[in-house]
């Protein structure tokens, strides 16, 4: 597993990536993906990534949407589903536009 904390080293991660793909011919996964942009991720796929683990970018999309939905509250009749649906939508927004980030948008 490849992992990049810092903005130097996420750079020196490419070469090391495209090393392990010329020597493996393997699909690789990417684990913790939080704060690389989306410039990266493409590179990153180009250089052999095939799945992106984003866990973290969807719960984040979730606790804004849940402090969104609390501070602009309408008395309603069930206000836990509303909550649940803006979670619902802020994680499907979330995960549309990566997939157009990753390439993957239109292929399920």
């Amino acid at each position: 597993m490849l992992t990049a904390s810092t903005r130097a080293s996420r750079s020196s991660i490419f070469p090391r990536l495209d090393a392990i793909r010329q020597q493996t011919g393997l699909p690789l996964v990417l684990h913790g993906g939080s704060g690389i942009s989306d410039a990266d991720f493409r590179r990153a796929i180009e250089l052999g990534i095939h799945k992106i683990n984003f866990y973290t970018g969807m719960s984040q999309a979730a606790l804004a949407a849940v402090e969104q939905r609390m501070a602009n509250r309408q008395p309603l009749y069930d206000e836990f589903a509303e909550l649940l649906l803006g979670i619902e939508e802020a994680i499907t927004d979330t995960v549309a536009a990566q997939m157009r980030t990753f390439g993957s948008a239109g292929y399920a």
